[in-house]
Formats: structure tokens, sequence, C-alpha cells
């Protein structure tokens, strides 16, 4: 069964900020007033656009840090791994707060490299461990972190992963202050790689086994400045548990889930508006790409249900479109199936006031196209979360060619960027980042479109 794809919507175009990056995945803008963006590269760094200029100088330099890529013919080919995220603290321009100049990273490291929080599930090998961690930036070089002193880095938690992908890797602070990322699923095909500690994962699966020691395939929060007193069963832990988190205080359970049953949640965000909801985007395996609002405690259904689809884990494929079934589990916002694309790119939900059409709609990205993973044909889109309806934005991206999108950023006004990139692994430096605005052609309608939604409506 096909789901509805994409009609066409909104002519946009792509405006260049900087180029020459290797692999970006992720934008952000400083919090401190001074209108420093930050682009951070699969690769290692932590990009710094100051003034416009884009510095020659990391902000953060972590590559010495990540396990080696995977490599075909010599060359770095396809790899989740590596630097995949950064956030600043909610607190980070607030003197004498925990938070005050405090930034982290969530990247791959060597599985030698440390000792785990959590450990790889019983019955998988280690690939090698997804590692959060906070740095501080000096006072007298706001624009440098000096990795080499190693009063700079707290570990936070290390988390033993099975496979060199479904990494997630999106971290984000929510409106409490709280931190929220995500682990995938462990990696491999039908979340059967890696195995819940009671050795039965062929039929729950590591996305749905709460049980303390696994927290693979989850959406996770956490209080980083709480001290010891996390609940997770290595040494090293350096963070609290939120008492309001839905385990909080089980010892049964591992106490730093907030949902669970995703499969890779690469990108998620909050709303920076309205009831500032936590909207994630969770990669599909074979047939469905879906966008889910996470609630506490929630069930997302992976791996019985791929989106509103059940899904066969024994085989891969989905059975049937059904929507509410099982009871208890919650069903994506917004989903498309592989004759659109094949894997999703989340974004955020539209704030800004450039393009007043887009206002509360959801946009986000497809990474490749239909073509597959080494296909470069990456698109934009926006969907209506409140009816599921996707409207695919024309223009802009179609003029770059094919490439691929890695991510996406969002500036301190709610307008929102684009991360391509020609290059499939994170190698070469044909990186770029464009801001998404208004076709010229197009700014009228959208003016128009505005002054519609102003007008009273007649009874």
């Amino acid at each position: 069964m096909l789901l509805p794809g994409p009609t066409p919507g909104v002519t946009i175009r792509l405006t260049a900020v900087a180029s020459t990056f290797t692999s970006p995945v992720d934008l952000r803008e400083s919090p401190d007033n001074t209108g420093r963006r930050f682009i951070t590269e699969q690769s290692g760094q932590v990009r710094l656009i100051k003034n416009g200029v884009l510095q020659t100088t990391p902000f953060l330099d972590v590559s010495s840090r990540l396990a080696p890529f995977r490599t075909s013919n010599g060359s770095i080919t396809y790899d989740e791994r590596g630097l995949l995220g950064f956030a600043f603290d909610p607190d980070f321009n607030t003197q004498g707060a925990a938070g005050f100049r405090k930034v982290y990273t969530y990247s791959s490291e060597p599985a030698t490299s440390g000792t785990p929080t959590y450990i790889t599930p019983a019955s998988g090998s280690t690939n090698h461990h997804d590692v959060l961690a906070e740095w501080t930036v000096s006072d007298a070089s706001p624009d440098a972190i000096d990795t080499s002193n190693l009063a700079n880095r707290r570990e936070i938690i290390r988390i033993g992963h099975p496979s060199f992908n479904h990494d997630a890797g999106s971290i984000h602070f929510g409106p409490d202050k709280m931190l929220y990322f995500a682990d995938g699923d462990g990696g491999g095909s039908n979340d059967t790689n890696g195995g819940a500690n009671t050795g039965h994962v062929a039929v729950v699966g590591n996305a749905q086994t709460t049980d303390a020691g696994n927290v693979l395939g989850k959406i996770l929060r956490i209080d980083p400045h709480g001290g010891a007193g996390g609940a997770g069963t290595g040494p090293g832990i350096s963070y609290s548990i939120p008492n309001t988190n839905p385990f909080a205080g089980d010892n049964t359970k591992a106490q730093e889930i907030y949902a669970y049953g995703v499969r890779n949640v690469y990108r998620m965000s909050f709303d920076r508006g309205g009831t500032h909801d936590l909207i994630a985007a969770d990669v599909g395996q074979n047939n469905i790409e879906e966008v889910d609002k996470i609630t506490a405690g929630g069930n997302y259904g992976w791996h019985t249900k791929e989106g509103t689809f059940t899904f066969d884990p024994a085989t891969g494929n989905v059975t049937g479109n059904n929507p509410g079934t099982p009871a208890g589990l919650i069903d994506p916002l917004v989903e498309y199936d592989h004759t659109q694309g094949t894997a999703i790119v989340g974004g955020f939900v539209y704030r800004g006031s450039i393009m007043p059409l887009l206002q509360g709609k959801y946009v986000f990205a497809e990474y490749a196209g239909a073509g597959g993973i080494g296909s470069p044909g990456g698109r934009l889109f926006y969907a209506d979360l409140n009816t599921g309806v996707i409207n695919e934005m024309l223009g802009g991206l179609q003029a770059l060619g094919g490439v691929y999108i890695k991510g996406m950023g969002e500036d301190a006004n709610g307008e929102i960027y684009v991360l391509t990139d020609t290059a499939i692994g994170p190698s070469g430096t044909a990186g770029q980042a464009f801001m998404i605005v208004p076709e010229p052609t197009s700014v009228a309608l959208f003016a128009l479109g505005a002054l519609a939604c102003l007008r009273p409506r007649r009874r």
C-alpha cells in the first residue's frame, strides 16, 4: 500500500551562508547575542561563522577522539558515526549558573577509549561507544575550546553500540532545561543486532526493552548538572535522573528513558512556539519514514510497527497499514514511503518571519531521495502536523543538482537552514550551508498569504 506523496508547495531560494565543510550535520546560533553561528561537521569539528565569515580555526575539534571511519577502496565511504550532535547549555550566558560557558557534544569513540556507563546489550559485539560530553568555553578565548586541556572536558555518559549505524545523535535542551538526546536501536536490520539482556531480542528488540542496562532505541532525558546519582550500570556517572522521568526510581528500568520504541532518531527539535513540543524524525528501514510528537513514556512502536504499518522483524517487511493497533503504541503525525525517499532528516517547526505561509509548519528534508542511500537526490518538504499533509519546496534545491542533505539548522530568529554535501561519507570539502528564503518572484505571494491570515472572516 502506497502513502500519498508530497504535493508541490512554495517556491524557495537557497542563500549561501558558507562552504568548504566536511559533511555538515547541524547548525546552531550561540545564545549570547553575538550572532555567531556554529556548524557541526561529522568529521569532528565545530566550525565558527563570526561576522558572516567562516573562521579558519575551529571552535572545537574532537576529530582525534573519533572511531575510525569506514573505507572502501582506500576512501572514506558511507558511515553514520562521527561527531553527530552539538548543543549550548540554556544557561551558557548566565554567569554563576552551572551551565555557564558549557557546550555539549555527542560523538562516536573507539570502544577502547573508555569504560561504558551502559555496556553493549548481551550477545552483541561492540563496534564503538556513543559518548555525550560537556566542554567548557574559556572567557579569555570564547571562539575556540582548548581540547588539550583535559579540565575543559567532562564525560557524562558512554553507551556501547553494536554496529556502525543507527547512532541517532541529536541533542537538545528542553524548556525544562533538561538535556534530551537519542540513541538508535543498535544498528543492523530489524532491531535484532545486540540483543536485550534477557536474550529475547528476536521477539522484543532493543527499542522495546526498557530493562535496566539497555538504552538503545530510546529518547533519553537527564540533568547534566545533577552530579552523581545517575542510574547507569557503569562508572563515570556524572548526571542525575529528573524525578519526572517515566521510570525514575525504578531500579529494574533504565531510568534515563523518556520515550522508547524508536529506530534511529537522527534529528529532533523543540518547537520554539506554542506548547514547545518535541518533534522527532525517525529514520525507517525498508518502507516508511516518520515524524513523531514525543511525549513522556511514549512507545513509538519499533520494531512492532514501522510508521502506521505492522512490521515483521523476521522478514524486514511491513504487512499492512494498521493505525491504532496494537493498543498503547503511538502513531506518527506524518509519514511517507520509500517511493519518495530513503531516510528522513528532521528539521524544525517554522517560527520565523520571512516566510509567513510556512508559519507553524514542520520543515524537514529527505537525505537522498528514492534512489537509495548511494544516490544523491535530497529534497525539502514541509508538513502540517495536524493533518499529516506533506508539500515539497520547489526551486532552490533543484538548482544545486544532486546533493545529500545531511542536516538542518535554526537561527535565533527562527529562520531555517539546510546543510548539503556531494560526498556520501565524511570526507572532502564540498559541504555547504544555505538559508531558506522566499524566491523573489514569490515574495508578493508570501505577503498576500500573510494578509489573508490577518483578514477577519465573514460570519
